[in-house]
């Protein structure tokens, strides 16, 4: 997500809640906003269920294809809280003087993320699924996630150098810089944050050569049919234990690679920001 974004919040009111609390969720790549709401009410999901109905009797979602519509609806007071991954609501509070904390839910193994391949691309999608379990065994992994998402790089996220190789094969990877400190792009256009890092570290094991293709966050199902793109980046939903619920048929998934702890609930401040002047 661009930075010039994060001001969008900073220039608005703060519009009083409603006495039902309505709760912006981004949406899912592979269901309608009501087949969610299935799924959230779904006996194996209880704690996905938890985390969004819980906190009022009355509470609603509402459905975006982006986290930047979700921004701007809540500057415009359209909803009342974003319910974001643990370390993007902390990038958000970092970044915006004027968003607040407003709670979270435990999220330990609910959610995650994966990279989706087409189905006829198994090859390649196995072939990733064993680099990541290397990265893992030999630390490289836990080196990242602590650098990009939880260390110095988080909050201002840089460029990553990708490895060319002659000859080799190449991979087109779509980003969208929607959702940082994991998937971010700066004002000048360029890919940055822990997924980039990812890539690269893939890149470089698997002797291919990435290429990034920027896409809308709502486009990344489409731009993978289409052939747009080789590989994008999905939301990993637990159900019964597994990791595979809304995936699209054609589209094969490797096993999670990221998850954290904590889904926050993130709104704008009352108070307006105090001066130092």
């Amino acid at each position: 997500m661009r930075k010039v974004l994060c001001a969008i919040l900073l220039s608005g009111m703060f519009a009083g809640a409603a006495s039902a609390e309505v709760v912006g969720v981004l949406a899912k790549m592979n269901a309608s906003p009501k087949e969610y709401q299935k799924f959230i009410a779904d006996r194996q999901s209880k704690r996905l269920r938890k985390a969004i109905s819980s906190r009022d009797d009355n509470v609603s979602c509402r459905f975006y294809a982006s986290m930047t519509a979700m921004f701007m609806a809540l500057n415009a007071g359209k909803i009342d809280t974003m319910f974001l991954p643990e370390c993007t609501a902390d990038y958000i509070l970092m970044e915006n003087e004027m968003t607040e904390a407003r709670g979270f839910v435990s999220a330990k193994g609910l959610t995650g993320l994966t990279m989706g391949f087409r189905a006829e691309d198994a090859d390649l999608r196995d072939d990733v699924n064993s680099a990541l379990s290397e990265m893992a065994k030999d630390g490289i992994s836990s080196l990242l996630i602590k650098r990009h998402i939880s260390g110095p790089d988080a909050n201002n996220p840089k460029p990553v150098k990708f490895e060319k190789f002659k000859g080799a094969k190449i991979v087109n990877v779509a980003i969208t810089g929607d959702l940082p400190p994991i998937d971010y792009v700066d004002a000048e256009g360029n890919a940055a944050g822990f997924n980039t890092a990812l890539l690269a570290e893939l890149g470089r094991r698997l002797h291919v050569n990435i290429q990034l293709v920027h896409i809308e966050a709502g486009a990344r199902s489409a731009a993978l049919i289409s052939g747009r793109a080789d590989c994008v980046f999905w939301f990993a939903l637990s159900q019964g234990g597994g990791h595979q619920w809304d995936i699209p048929d054609g589209i094969i998934v490797t096993a999670p690679y990221f998850s954290w702890d904590k889904n926050w609930f993130i709104g704008i401040s009352k108070k307006p920001p105090t001066s130092v002047l």
